[in-house]
């Protein structure tokens, strides 16, 4: 009687080699950009907390900025500066801010990651 040989099994050591490469790159991408939106949703919750202390007491412009920014240093949120906080007015009346930045983070020699956020919240305004 004629045995035929069994197919191979399992992945080559190339094969293997590959898929750890791939991972180890998303891993290094991770390390780098995941930071990043940590930090945005710290924002995130910053402009909530301002916006809920505006429901029981009206703000103007500057307290507000200003409350902003002492939650964004207690959160040591460094990529933020005044410059990139506006203040408008809301449609449906009170104040409009609205954080507006881009980080970017070196990944490889000059390769760049341009990460962009944008985030609004409704404030009781006093004018």
């Amino acid at each position: 009687m004629h045995k035929f040989p069994t197919a191979q099994r399992g992945m080559t050591f190339i094969g293997f080699v590959f898929i750890l490469a791939f991972l180890l790159i998303l891993v290094y991408i991770g390390f780098k950009l995941v930071p990043h939106y940590i930090d945005y949703y710290s924002v995130r919750t910053s402009m909530a907390s301002v916006a809920e202390e505006s429901r029981g007491q009206p703000m103007t412009v500057g307290i507000a900025r200003l409350r902003l920014v002492q939650k964004l240093d207690i959160n040591f949120i460094n990529s933020i500066r005044p410059e990139h906080i506006k203040m408008s007015r809301a449609p449906a009346g009170g104040l409009l801010m609205t954080v507006e930045y881009q980080v970017r983070e070196s990944m490889v020699g000059n390769l760049d990651a341009c990460l962009t956020f944008v985030h609004s919240v409704t404030l009781s305004s006093a004018r």
